[in-house]
């Protein structure tokens, strides 16, 4: 029987142990050293996070149809969890262009998120991107108020609302009044969140 719990240093140093075989050696296949690492695996946390490196190495190498079978089981296995809809929603974006699709995804994805109070910026900012992708506007500036509705002291786990997508989409399109009350609130968050969790 696995463990219920890895503890957040072990975590970090699986991702230190990938970055350091990537960075060694960009050209080999490192599958084999995460799948031996998966089996040693010694609690459900861990295993799920191997299995999320196993995805990125499959996707290093354009083989996204075994990435997606990985994203696949882990969203069976925790169906309230937004992060493997979120990474099935990413790679429908920037791998396979299948940009209806991932707003589908995405958009469960985001109704996870709310549930869990876990990564509902993260998701929302892959949902504005999709947007800029379909040259849907629209979809940006809902987007973007639904976010400004959020509390981000309500919030578990999360990263600060992004605004990278502002510049994918046409100048013009998103009023610049809307723009700006999204930056002030952008700000708000992260001085807020530095203010919460200073750092060390």
């Amino acid at each position: 029987m696995t463990k219920p719990c890895a503890s957040t240093k072990n975590l970090a140093e699986i991702y230190e142990w990938y970055g350091s075989l990537v960075r060694a050696d960009r050209n080999k296949d490192w599958i084999p050293a995460l799948q031996n690492k998966a089996r040693s695996a010694h609690n459900k946390r861990t295993l799920f996070v191997i299995e999320s490196l196993l995805v990125s190495e499959y996707q290093r190498q354009q083989r996204y149809q075994e990435a997606m079978t990985i994203i696949d089981r882990q969203i069976s296995e925790n169906p309230n969890d937004p992060v493997p809809q979120i990474e099935k929603a990413s790679q429908l974006l920037h791998y396979e262009q299948e940009y209806q699709l991932a707003l589908t995804e995405m958009d469960a994805a985001i109704s996870k998120a709310k549930l869990a109070k876990r990564f509902y910026f993260q998701a929302c900012g892959v949902r504005a991107r999709i947007g800029a992708k379909l040259d849907r506007p629209d979809i940006v500036r809902q987007t973007m108020l639904e976010m400004m509705k959020w509390d981000p002291n309500d919030t578990i786990v999360d990263i600060p609302p992004e605004t990278d997508f502002l510049r994918k989409v046409p100048e013009g399109t998103i009023v610049k009044e809307l723009t700006e009350r999204y930056l002030d609130f952008c700000r708000y968050v992260r001085e807020s969140w530095d203010t919460k969790f200073p750092a060390s």
